[in-house]
């Protein structure tokens, strides 16, 4: 399945580069990730901060922002850093006060995961809501770096191949928080 996994999304990096600029927000996205003088812009950040990862897909950073205010209240020191995928909620995120550190997600090919958290060195990783990336997750469990998701929905209709997905998916996750009994 790994195997699967990295071909389709390698395929789908291609077909969005080659075509994205039919889509704006797609361009948008590729246009913030462009390496400037030989370097992504996720490893603009600090090297080494140690902080608590939290990735957002857009307006699920809403569901974070409690969580993150939180960490913050209990632990002022603490280090917050969030990535996102799409850049349609990036204003949002880079106003939060409670936010150290604001940048895209890396391509979720191995290489480049592996770079960013070797460059931050997170003590956690955090998925808000449903925008969970295998390689990052993978690459987190390599390094033996908790990775949770919260408040996740899962679709009520149980389909086979959905299913084995998401078991296969998921499985480098060290928990799940999720909204209901039934998503349980």
């Amino acid at each position: 399945m790994t195997l699967i996994y990295r071909v389709v999304y390698a395929f789908a990096y291609v077909f969005f580069r080659v075509f994205g600029g039919l889509w704006p927000k797609i361009a948008k996205g590729y246009e913030l990730r462009k390496t400037v003088n030989g370097e992504p812009p996720w490893l603009r950040g600090p090297r080494g901060l140690r902080p608590i990862w939290i990735h957002c897909a857009s307006g699920e950073f809403e569901y974070a922002l409690p969580l993150i205010r939180r960490i913050k209240l209990e632990n002022p020191t603490e280090k917050i850093l969030v990535t996102y995928f799409t850049p349609s909620y990036i204003r949002r995120i880079e106003q939060e006060p409670a936010v150290d550190v604001v940048v895209p997600t890396p391509w979720d090919f191995p290489t480049a995961v592996g770079k960013f958290i070797d460059h931050y060195q997170p003590k956690a990783l955090l998925f808000s809501r449903t925008d969970v990336w295998y390689e990052m997750t993978r690459q987190c469990r390599k390094r033996n770096i908790p990775s949770f998701v919260f408040s996740m929905t899962f679709n009520k209709k149980p389909v086979f191949f959905r299913t084995m997905f998401y078991r296969w998916h998921l499985q480098h996750l060290t928990q799940l928080f999720v909204v209901s009994p039934a998503d349980r």
